[in-house]
């Protein structure tokens, strides 16, 4: 009997909630991307790392522009409008990613610019969807029940070699949400046992 599983519909959970989270890392990439702008890990950390950090970078980038001794009045009022159109086209993407970053997305640098890292990404999943088992208890709990299975598979016999009607049925489950009979011939193995009754056996 093992002692940790993977909780198959935890880890289908914990990959759902992830989607927007990765999407929302996809779509502020690309934008960065299109704008111009640098798309490596460091960068993304430096624009993510506050609230502010963004804002603060847009900023910097336009006092470096208008740093460089007189500039035109126009040409100046078009500096800042042209920036703070960036910022008002960013901040939403960059908020977004930051949220989607501080959810525990794992990244990887590639071709000069980050990527969710699956393989990694898939082994976090499946430690947080794993559950340690108090095996002591499920072999107390299964030993109890086998021998119920057995007596079951024993009226039934009976029932069919005389021609009786089969007066019972089997049903393992786990409370929530559903449950299934066990055919005449079946029975419950360790592994289906574990599985089912995971949540009751979970190791606290």
């Amino acid at each position: 009997m093992k002692e940790k599983i993977l909780d198959e519909r935890q880890l289908e959970r914990i990959t759902d909630n992830n989607w927007l989270h990765e999407f929302n890392f996809k779509a502020a990439i690309e934008t960065l991307q299109l704008e111009g702008l640098p798309a490596d890990l460091a960068f993304i950390q430096k624009i993510t790392a506050t609230d502010d950090a963004f804002k603060n970078y847009v900023i910097g980038l336009q006092r470096q522009r208008l740093s460089g001794g007189f500039v035109p009045r126009d040409e100046r009022e078009m500096v800042i409008k042209a920036f703070s159109d960036l910022y008002d086209r960013l901040v939403g993407k960059i908020s977004a990613l930051r949220s989607s970053l501080n959810s525990g997305l794992v990244l990887k640098e590639e071709a000069g610019t980050v990527a969710i890292d699956r393989e990694a990404m898939r082994e976090k999943q499946e430690k947080q969807a794993t559950i340690t088992i108090d095996v002591k208890k499920a072999k107390e709990w299964y030993s109890k029940l086998l021998p119920v299975v057995e007596a079951w598979h024993a009226l039934s016999e009976y029932e069919k070699s005389n021609g009786l009607i089969e007066t019972t049925q089997l049903q393992f489950h786990e409370l929530t949400p559903f449950g299934w009979y066990i055919a005449k011939e079946g029975t419950v193995s360790e592994d289906t046992f574990v599985n089912v009754l995971k949540s009751w056996l979970k190791k606290k």
